[in-house]
């Protein structure tokens, strides 16, 4: 079964530090001003569509996170999961 890992708060990569970065780069060598960088770093919504047709194709998405454990399906994962299955971990 294929497996695909999102690091949703920078457990393995400084990912948002480096995308801040990028984008201030890009931006400013393209004089678009500090207001395109937050756009140049959000979540577009074919990603968001991509991610729901690798559930839909089988795919087992996982979050990689050093954060809490409290409750076994975070808010933040229900925009990219329309109906989640959450449980918590075995014991």
């Amino acid at each position: 079964m294929p497996l695909a890992l999102f690091d949703l708060d920078n457990t393995l990569i400084d990912r948002h530090a480096a995308f801040e970065r990028w984008a201030a780069e890009f931006a400013a060598q393209r004089r678009l001003g500090a207001e395109a960088v937050p756009w140049l770093v959000t979540c577009p919504a074919e990603v968001l569509d991509g991610l729901a047709r690798l559930r839909a194709a089988g795919w087992t998405l996982g979050i990689v996170t050093n954060g809490s454990t409290t409750g076994s399906c975070p808010a933040r994962t229900r925009p990219t999961t329309p109906s989640p299955t959450c449980s918590p971990p075995p014991s």
